[in-house]
């Protein structure tokens, strides 16, 4: 029995070495490798190390009580539940927490991700058609010009532009007006959007930013879960905002550079029918101008 007790007992610290290992060592090391972090994975990470923490103390504290000499009692028992409703309750407090401070990502200033282009025209007192297209094919990518209700006296905001994919808003983008965050740095802009959106991270990365600076952007700060990504983004003399929905921004870029190579292949035959549009036309003018100069003419 008491060599049973021993092969128990060994066993059970193996379990809490392991345990520990895997809290302290290898989550903290499979998080480094996986950057960038969106909110819900780093929470589900602290929420998995708090748990194998608790269980290691929890092994730890049961098996340090068996000696050659004891057995495990009632006590020992009651001791190691009264832990486990103790750990897990504390275990879910901080799995909430970090789940609340990660901010919803899922609509901006009342436009949610996903919204129709006329519920979204509607909303700003505009209609379908005031939406500029930009591709038609393979899939439909229209734009529309965007300005925030807030007073302009106190909005940071100068301007926005919606992007849509088959109709669906899939991306934000907000250009912050330079005389409202003149002076700001790129970190008191990151502190002041973690109050709203959590803890950010600092990817070396560029997102498509269509302006007169370039074609992308190198972001400065980035919040995101695994559904939507916000990305503030140096413009100019100003910061932008690039919010996108990670589904349809996807689908929306593969249908772009599908566009894009399609007017390449087809802009040689496309040049040659406007050249042979403009020389009918020209023809047909002189056509017209000859029948009424022709009767009229004296020598």
């Amino acid at each position: 029995m008491f060599e049973a007790q021993r092969k128990y007992t060994g066993t059970g610290y193996t379990t809490t070495v392991a345990l520990l290992v895997v809290a302290f060592i290898l989550i903290p090391a499979v998080l480094i490798i996986s950057r960038p972090l969106g909110h819900t994975v780093v929470a589900v990470a602290v929420a998995c190390s708090m748990l194998c923490a608790a269980l290691a103390w929890i092994f730890w504290d049961r098996f340090s009580r068996l000696t050659i000499p004891s057995i495990e009692t009632d006590d020992n028992k009651a001791s190691v539940t009264k832990a486990v409703r103790l750990i897990i309750p504390l275990v879910c407090a901080a799995f909430g927490v970090s789940m609340l401070q990660a901010g919803d990502f899922s609509s901006y200033r009342g436009l949610p991700f996903g919204m129709s282009l006329a519920t979204a025209a509607k909303q700003m007192g505009k209609t379908p058609a005031d939406a500029r297209i930009l591709h038609r094919r393979p899939a439909l990518i229209q734009e529309m010009d965007w300005q925030s209700t807030t007073s302009p006296l106190t909005d940071p905001v100068r301007e926005g532009l919606l992007s849509f994919y088959n109709g669906e808003l899939f991306r934000i983008v907000i250009t912050y007006d330079r005389y409202k965050v003149e002076g700001l740095t790129a970190d008191d802009l990151i502190e002041l959007l973690s109050t709203t959106y959590g803890t950010p991270t600092r990817p070396s990365a560029e997102v498509a930013y269509h302006s007169i600076y370039g074609e992308t952007a190198p972001v400065v700060g980035r919040w995101e879960d695994p559904e939507y990504s916000y990305n503030l983004l140096r413009s100019g003399e100003s910061y932008a905002l690039v919010m996108y929905t990670k589904r349809l921004d996807t689908l929306a870029q593969a249908s772009i550079a599908e566009a894009v190579r399609l007017d390449a292949q087809e802009a040689p035959q496309r040049e040659i029918e406007q050249q042979k549009k403009k020389q009918d036309d020209e023809h047909l003018s002189l056509e017209k101008a000859r029948a009424t100069n022709r009767p009229n003419f004296r020598p």
